[in-house]
Parts: structure tokens; C-alpha cells; sequence
């Protein structure tokens, strides 16, 4: 039966329509659709596929909406300045007839990039991770964006509160100094962002640079600036290298200047710094002992930028009596509040014999002491809860009673939440050293970032390894001659795979593989959580993508293995996959030649950013790479189809009727009497000679022709 269709239902039909899947694709999951989200206008200019350059806001809010910030070698849009690369913030408008994004420059003017200080690593760029509204991020810059003659010469950091909007930007000086520095003489010698707290109105990182009075140039030194106001954290009073006078020197937890991971050395409220001094002029911490051994400190300025009521306390003092030769500490995480520090010690700090992975607590229980050993021997950290109360780590060996072998090294949940004194241990699984290296972030992050994630609550751990022989049930990951992310040279592929705690005891882990397809198949390509392809000469920073949803319901990565039949194409795409019904689903079409790849995602993984060539919208009109957004419950009209072009006798337009003719009434119809018209003329005869025509009596005659005489003679 026919219905009336309203306009508004033509409309959502028309929407509904464009939405749909192509043929012979299969529907993305949890109901989302594609939005294009760069501008496809970019001047043949493609997103960058770094996933350290991709940050997405964890979650929209009010005047908030989603957003994600990217970067790319080109120029284009509003762009006013560029080094090696220029970054942009997109942001989801939704407004009608557009592709429901808008993008604008986030990079302000900065002089041209020297080829010295494109090989020293000075390309300007934003470090490290932004807010998580991104309205907030540190800059740091090339040449000067404010009036301060004292930093005019070196690099510096800026502090833009106002990434959202477009424009040049507001910008806050972050390492002024209290005197002229002189030019900078090579890379190491800028400033490196280690964290910030929540509203960026604390931000800690390290420098070469004398930015305060007490500061003397030479070794790396931390600093913090609250509210702009620049201040030097110190402890040890000399370092390696320092005589007379002395040399203050400190780093960040293990040191970003050493490209150490250095997060959650900042409490999220900014009054808590986790301090190590001393350490080499590398910005690392020593291997000594003794003296020279480097201590790990936390500095409590309780909120208020006055040094009167500072308090510093000593994470790593031993609580052995009598206490052994002092040794070098070396911070692993943190709580977010400050208040549970995990480090690393060869130095035997309690009763327990030897050293190895402790847990440090501001405030123990009553009769306790601050330490507990969680594992003896060498062992790192891969994550941990955001309240301290769970931590996955790695060590050699088996630390059970009953559990399998270990051939390298264990995977390892410590839980505090249980109740039992000490806390449980729990086996994940086994891995190799290399993959143990990658998933702690034991390599410098520009070389191997940091592989693993942890859920906020701890419950949910995921792991990148290259062989999945040690863990239950065990996998084949095929070959990648190529190699893998992990830079491990077994020759076998990087995989993914999942632990629930939750669903876990002891020595019954919980574990699954997610990018491995069904059981008994062999993948033969890697997993990957991040990615740099496109970049060029630009740099890296610290962020880490959220490749594991906070819920741990949902993981994200890029394969080129086909986890799906409508994966057909051969190469690298983005995949989703649900940790509840286990299983895997394909975010893009599955078609495109070329290769694209996950980026990042929101906190709860309902909005996930990838870069494809693939034109997914129809607002997509060239075969740049872009960036797109497979957003829960998303998608937006394509724009209207051009006219079609005309052909042969298509171009003469369409034929038209003859004109109707008009309607006339009765009184136009009165009777006229027709005129009666004469007959037509006869021709005369010719008159013969002497006579001409003359009428007479009505008549014409021929008559005689009268002859004028001349005078004198008769006519």
C-alpha cells in the first residue's frame, strides 16, 4: 500500500540511504558510520599516519565537542607556520550541507628551520600528551613567540590554552629565564617536556639552560613553572661532573631527556614531583653505588608555588638495619595522586633479601613501614591502576610455586585489592626479552615506544609480543621476515593479546589473542597500536594512543592480516575488537589499495580515528590521505551528486510542446461584415503616337497630345 511520505521522513530516508553500507560490505560495528574529518582540500598534501602526532579528546562535552588534533608535511587551510611539519585541530560541528568537521592550523609562524637544526631535533612541534578536552598543550618553539629578550636565542616552551579556537593563539612563556642566555650549540640542549597536571597549570620539564638564579649551566636540571612562575628542583647538591661551583642536576622520574617515559611523574594536580638526582649530564640515572648513586625523591610544594613549605622525602631510603651500600633507584609509574610510587633497586631497602621491584607508600599503615618488595631482581614495569592498587609488570623467571616454566622473562599482575598482606601475584604469561623490553618501555620512545596499555582500574592489560608460545592458549604467529615493532629477531609477527583479571586466578590467566583470527589460523602479518608512516624528518613525542577503550572492552590496532572475509584487500587496515563477544570486526571497507592505519581513540572508544587514502564519504574528492572518524551512532549526508555531464543529443536540453493557444470569449466573436474589394486594375492599352492617356468622364481615353509652340508661332 502507498503512504504519504513527509518531508522529514524524505530526509531521514535520504540519510538512512547514504549510510548504509556498499555492496558486499559488511556494516561496521556497534552501529557506526564514517565521517570525514580533515578537509579534503589539501593541496595534495597528506595526514601524517603518526600515531604520537594524533591526539583525540577523551570525551565531548558541553561547548566541547569531539575533536582530534594531526599533523602533516604540508600546509594548507588557515596555516600560518610550519618547521618540518605543521599540526591542526579538527573539531565535530555536525552543521548541515558540510562534512560535519572543521579544521584549523594549530602551529604559529616560526622562522625557517635550519638543516642543523633539523638534524639536531629542534623541529617545533607539540609535546607530549594535551589536555584531555585539548583546549590545553605545550609548544615548543624554533624562534620566539613572545617578547622576551632573555630566551630570544634558544628554544623554549609555550604553554596555548586556547587550542580550540582558531587564529594565532594565545601563548604562555614556560622557561623564561632570569638572565640573557646565550645561542644553543646543539639539540640536547632544549628544553623536553615531561608532564603537566590535569589543568595545565603546572608543567614540569628539563633543561641544560640556567633559567634561575640558583641553576648553573652544564648538567640536565628540572624545573616546574606554576602559573608561568619558573622554579629549580634539586636535592643533590653536586653531580657527576660538578666541583666548584656546584652543579644542580635532576631529571624526571627516569629522565625524558633520556627519552624515558615520564607521565606520572607529575601528580594530576600538579603539588607532587617525583625526582631523580643525581644523574649523568645525559639525563639518565647512574649505574653506581655509593655517593654517586642516584636517589629517587618526592617533592611536595602542597599547591603553593612559596618554597617555605616544601616538603622532600626520600622514596628509596633503606628501611634495613643496618643499611647496605647505597644504590641507584630507578622510577618504573605511579599513582596519579602521588601517593604510591613504584621503582627498581639492586639494593636490599627491607627485611625481604635482595632487591628488586618496590612499592613506595606516602602514607603505610600503622606499624608498617613505606616499602614492600613486590618482586626480587632485576623486573620493569609495564602499567599500572591510576590509584596505584594493581600493577602489571615483567622479570625473569617464575615467581609462583606451581606455575610453567619461564624460558625469558614472566608477565606478572600484582594486586593490592584483595585484602591479603603483601598483596597477590598473578601469572599472565610468558615472553621474550625483547618483547618484555617493548611493552615496558625500556627503550628510548623515539626508537620503540611503549607497546602495552592498562585500563584506568588496572582489570585489563593489553600486550604486543612476537611470540605467543608462553602464553595460554598458545598461537603461531606465522613470519614477517620484514620484522616486527618490537624489534625483536625471531622472525615471527608482533600480536595483540588481552588480560582480564577479572576473569583470572593465579595461575589460570584470562588471555586471549585479538588480532590472531580463529583458532588454528596463522595471521603472518603484524599487529600494530602505533604507527609513523608519511612523516619525513619531523619528530616524535611520548603520547601513547588509546588503543585499549577505558572499559577494556574494546581494542583498536592495524593489520594487513584479512581477520574478516570482507577484508580482501591485501593490505594494512584498522580493526576493531570486542573483548566481550569476542570478536574481531573491520573498521574501513576492506578494498582500498593502499595501506591505512589506527591512530588514536576517545576515552570510551566510540569515536576511532584512522588514516586511509580510501574515499569513505562522499565529501572525500581526492586520493590524499585523510583522516576519518568511525564514530558510534555518526555519519553525515554526502553532498549532492554534480549534474551529470552531457552527451551527443543529451546536450540540446529537453523538447518542448507547442504553446497552448488561448482561451477567447464570445464577445471577440461578433460578427464583422467583410469589405467589398474592387476588381484589380486592367491594363490600359498603349496610345498610338501624338495621344497620351487622359481621363474624361470618368473614364480613360486616348487623347491628342497638345503641342506648346514656341513664341511667335502658332501652336
Amino acid at each position: 500500500m502507498w503512504q504519504r511520505t513527509t518531508k522529514r521522513g524524505l530526509i531521514l530516508a535520504t540519510v538512512a540511504c547514504a549510510l548504509l553500507p556498499a555492496a558486499g560490505q559488511a556494516a561496521l560495528p556497534d552501529g557506526r558510520a564514517w565521517e570525514l574529518v580533515s578537509p579534503s582540500a589539501k593541496g595534495g598534501s597528506d595526514v601524517m599516519a603518526e600515531s604520537s602526532r594524533t591526539r583525540a579528546a577523551a570525551a565531548a562535552a558541553p561547548g566541547l565537542p569531539m575533536a582530534v588534533a594531526f599533523a602533516s608535511l604540508g600546509g594548507f587551510g588557515d596555516v600560518q607556520g610550519m618547521g618540518i611539519s605543521a599540526e591542526y585541530l579538527a573539531q565535530r560541528t555536525a552543521e548541515p550541507g558540510t562534512s560535519g568537521w572543521t579544521t584549523h592550523a594549530i602551529t604559529p609562524p616560526q622562522q625557517s628551520l635550519t638543516l642543523a637544526g633539523a638534524i639536531q631535533s629542534l623541529d617545533p612541534l607539540y609535546e607530549g600528551d594535551m589536555s584531555a578536552d585539548l583546549t590545553q598543550g605545550v609548544f615548543r618553539a624554533w624562534s620566539p613567540l613572545t617578547d622576551a629578550p632573555n630566551v630570544a636565542a634558544v628554544e623554549n616552551l609555550y604553554l596555548r590554552d586556547d587550542l580550540r579556537t582558531a587564529g594565532a593563539g594565545d601563548y604562555r612563556l614556560l622557561t623564561d629565564a632570569a638572565a640573557p642566555l646565550p645561542p644553543i650549540q646543539q639539540g640536547s640542549q632544549r628544553p623536553y617536556l615531561a608532564a603537566a597536571s590535569a589543568d595545565f597549570r603546572h608543567v614540569l620539564f628539563e633543561s641544560r639552560q640556567t633559567l634561575t638564579p640558583d641553576a648553573v649551566r652544564g648538567n640536565v636540571m628540572l624545573y616546574k613553572a606554576d602559573d608561568g612562575v619558573v622554579r629549580l628542583l634539586a636535592v643533590a647538591p653536586d653531580c657527576p661532573g660538578g666541583a666548584a661551583p656546584a652543579r644542580p642536576c635532576a631529571v624526571a622520574g627516569a629522565g625524558v631527556s633520556g627519552l624515558r617515559r615520564t607521565a606520572r611523574t607529575l601528580s594530576a594536580d600538579g603539588s607532587r614531583v617525583l625526582l631523580t638526582s643525581p644523574v649523568t649530564n645525559t639525563g639518565s640515572v647512574t649505574s653506581a653505588t655509593g655517593a654517586g648513586a642516584s636517589q629517587l625523591y618526592e617533592l611536595d610544594d602542597r599547591g603553593t608555588s612559596t618554597t617555605a613549605d616544601d616538603v622532600t622525602l626520600h622514596v628509596n631510603a633503606s628501611e634495613k638495619s643496618p643499611p647496605e651500600t647505597p644504590a641507584s633507584a630507578a622510577f618504573q609509574t605511579a599513582s596519579t595522586d602521588g601517593d604510591r610510587v613504584f621503582f627498581t633497586s639492586a639494593e636490599q631497602l627491607t627485611s625481604a633479601p635482595g632487591g628488586g621491584l618496590y612499592l613506595w607508600r606516602r602514607s603505610p599503615p600503622q606499624g608498617a613501614g613505606h616499602l614492600t618488595l613486590i618482586a626480587p631482581g632485576a623486573a620493569a614495569a609495564i602499567g599500572a591502576s591510576d590509584d596505584g592498587r594493581r600493577l602489571y609488570f615483567v622479570t625473569p623467571g617464575q615467581l609462583l610455586d606451581g606455575g610453567p616454566p619461564v624460558a625469558e622473562d614472566g608477565v606478572y599482575l600484582w594486586d593490592d585489592t584483595t585484602g591479603a598482606p603483601g598483596g597477590t601475584l598473578s601469572f599472565v604469561g610468558a615472553i621474550g626479552f625483547g618483547d618484555a623490553n617493548a611493552n615496558a618501555g625500556a627503550t628510548p620512545w623515539n626508537q620503540t615506544p611503549q607497546v602495552s596499555r592498562v585500563t584506568p582500574d588496572g582489570r585489563t592489560l593489553l600486550l604486543e609480543v612476537s611470540d605467543g608460545s608462553g602464553l595460554a592458549p598458545a598461537r603461531d604467529h606465522g613470519s614477517c621476515p620484514e620484522g616486527n615493532p618490537n624489534a625483536v629477531s625471531d622472525g615471527r609477527c608482533s600480536e595483540l593479546y588481552v588480560y582480564r583479571a577479572a576473569q583470572s586466578s593465579p595461575l589460570a590467566p584470562d588471555v586471549v589473542c585479538v588480532s590472531c583470527g580463529p583458532p588454528g589460523s596463522v595471521p603472518g602479518a603484524n599487529a600494530l597500536v602505533n604507527v609513523r608512516s608519511g612523516g619525513g624528518a619531523s619528530q616524535v613525542t611520548w603520547h601513547l594512543s588509546r588503543a585499549l577503550s577505558e572499559d577494556g572492552r574494546r581494542v583498536f590496532f592495524s593489520t594487513a592480516a584479512a581477520l574478516v572475509p570482507e577484508d580482501r584487500n591485501g593490505r594494512v587496515d584498522a580493526y576493531e575488537y570486542d573483548v566481550a563477544s569476542g570478536a574481531a570486526h573491520l573498521l574501513l571497507s576492506g578494498a582500498s589499495e593502499t595501506d591505512s592505519w589506527f591512530l588514536d581513540a576517545s576515552a570510551s572508544g566510540d569515536d576511532v580515528f584512522f588514516v586511509t587514502r580510501e574515499r569513505l564519504s562522499g565529501w572525500d574528492v581526492d586520493d590524499s590521505y585523510d583522516v576519518y572518524d568511525a564514530h558510534v551512532g555518526g555519519g553525515f549526508p554526502d553532498p549532492p551528486a554534480p549534474p551529470a555531464p552531457c552527451d551527443g543529443d543529451g546536450c540540446r536540453g529537453a523538447s518542448h510542446a507547442a504553446p497552448a493557444l488561448p482561451v477567447l470569449g464570445s464577445r471577440v466573436f461578433a460578427p464583422v461584415t467583410p469589405r467589398a474589394r474592387s476588381p484589380p486594375p486592367r491594363h490600359a492599352r498603349r496610345c498610338r503616337r501624338g495621344f497620351v492617356h487622359r481621363r474624361v468622364h470618368g473614364r480613360r481615353r486616348c487623347v491628342r497630345r497638345h503641342v506648346r509652340h514656341r513664341r511667335g508661332r502658332k501652336r
